[in-house]
């Protein structure tokens, strides 16, 4: 049993490669079929036949079929392996009278067939002719009459055109599938399916083009353009409208345009005994953003200490949008750090021109300023002064509070920052932000002490201790007092 069956598979194989071997051989296996078979006029009918593929396999096969010199059906098979058979299909609204029904197989004969004789089948139907006026029998099909197509009449190339194309049914209702063909210059440019347009009803499509090639051009839109409806006229399916592509606009480029509204130093009427900053704005008044990198330099100045020009870089990169105002850094001199005289300033927003602008001549500032010589400080420990407790805070705690006193006996104000004492013995906190001190005035300074041991203790307080204040007397700076813990 086992032998025979491999036999048949051989000889079966063997068969497929010999007709591989010898070519293409398409072919209808039997006739059409009809249904309803007889038919009336107006009743849709459908015809069906199947065919062969007794060679080699095909790729792309195209087939049609249609009624008379109608075409109604076309179809293209992507791949048909040999010895395979397929089934052609459509759909018919019968008319009154004799007609010719035909499938055609591979029509354009491109596929090399050996016998062409086979590709073609045909039946002859009749359908009763009911005894009626011509005239009421062409109103029971359908009339679809294209009666408008629109194009803006010109266009930029590059922008789109809103074609619109609309058709009425002139005739009886029509219920099913139809298209409206979009074309440009004869070449299909789109197919927009609808469904059903009843007796003077008006239905339509659009499509958006792009326009490209300047010039004149001609849409055309045509309703059921592969005839598949059955019409009582087939003269009124197309309309044409001219309209033109004209030169693009040449497109605008937004820029960003960078100036410096504002640049001083604070504060105003200041001396050398001051503590300075700058205090400037920038701006983009141009319509485009300006985005500078991390690292770029978006600024340079004269700094006052060498009076040679200073670039400072952004910390983060940033895009700055049209019309924004921007200060990334404030720049700050000690007291006494800037000499005294008369100074030319000159800022420049992007120095390195990394920024491509509307303008780039706008980008510098330039101002006259002067500092004028001030008094020099002089820190000292005017007071020390040691609160004993009288009971504890909480579980035998006892907190002792110390009150030291800082007075600028100097000509000019002192600025004291980050840490205005030191005391071995006592944990002193930085300080927060900046105190400044004024000639004759004073700060005083609160710290603690929780259960020092009992015994004699000499607390050394030095005031300014990293020298961050140019005084006049930097020998003064330190006070000790002596304080006894009792049993």
């Amino acid at each position: 049993m086992r032998v025979k069956t491999f036999l048949t598979l051989g000889v079966y194989f063997l068969i497929l490669s010999l007709s591989a071997l010898g070519g293409l051989d398409l072919k209808f296996t039997g006739k059409i079929s009809m249904s309803p078979n007889p038919a009336a006029p107006g009743e849709p009918v459908n015809f069906r036949v199947s065919f062969d593929n007794e060679g080699a396999g095909v790729d792309n096969l195209f087939c049609i079929g249609g009624v008379d010199t109608v075409r109604i059906f076309d179809r293209t098979f992507a791949h048909i392996d040999a010895g395979k058979k397929r089934t052609l299909v459509f759909n018919w609204a019968a008319t009154g009278g004799s007609h010719t029904v035909w499938f055609e197989l591979d029509p354009d004969r491109s596929k090399k067939d050996r016998n062409y004789s086979n590709n073609r089948v045909e039946m002859t139907i009749n359908v009763a002719v009911k005894n009626e006026p011509e005239q009421e029998k062409q109103q029971k099909l359908p009339d679809l009459n294209l009666r408008e197509a629109y194009a803006t009449p010109s266009v930029k190339e590059g922008s789109l055109n809103s074609f619109s194309c609309t058709a009425e049914n002139k005739g009886a209702s029509y219920k099913g599938q139809w298209i409206m063909t979009f074309l440009v210059d004869d070449i299909i440019v789109a197919g927009k399916e609808s469904y059903d347009l009843r007796e003077g009803q008006i239905g339509g499509s659009q499509y958006d083009w792009r326009a490209q090639g300047i010039g004149k051009h001609r849409l055309t839109c045509v309703v059921d353009r592969d005839n598949k409806i059955t019409e009582s006229n087939e003269n009124n399916n197309s309309r044409s409208v001219e309209f033109v592509v004209t030169e693009p606009e040449a497109p605008v480029v937004k820029k960003p345009d960078l100036v410096i509204n504002s640049f001083e130093f604070k504060p105003g009427n200041a001396t050398t005994a001051d503590a300075l900053y700058t205090s400037f704005r920038l701006k983009n008044q141009g319509d485009g953003i300006a985005t500078f990198r991390q690292g770029d330099n978006y600024i340079e100045f004269t700094d006052p200490i060498n009076r040679t020009p200073h670039k400072a870089a952004i910390n983060t990169g940033r895009a700055y949008q049209p019309g924004e105002e921007f200060s990334p850094h404030t720049f700050h001199y000690s007291p006494n750090q800037v000499a005294a005289g008369d100074y030319t300033i000159t800022v420049r927003v992007d120095p390195d021109n990394v920024i491509d602008e509307s303008n780039e001549d706008n980008n510098t500032f330039t101002f006259n300023w002067s500092l004028a010589q001030g008094g020099t400080p002089d820190l000292i420990i005017s007071e020390i002064r040691v609160v004993t407790p009288e009971s504890p805070i909480f579980n035998n705690i006892y907190r002792y509070n110390i009150y030291v006193t800082i007075r600028n006996q100097g000509t000019g104000p002192a600025y004291l920052r980050y840490k205005a004492l030191e005391c071995p013995d006592i944990y002193i906190p930085d300080m927060v932000g900046t105190q400044k001190i004024d000639p004759n005035g004073t700060y005083q300074v609160t710290l603690v002490k929780d259960n020092p041991p009992e015994g004699t203790y000499n607390w050394r307080f030095t005031v300014d201790p990293a020298n961050q204040v140019a005084e006049s007397d930097e020998t003064n700076n330190i006070k000790t007092v002596e304080f006894i813990v009792n049993p």
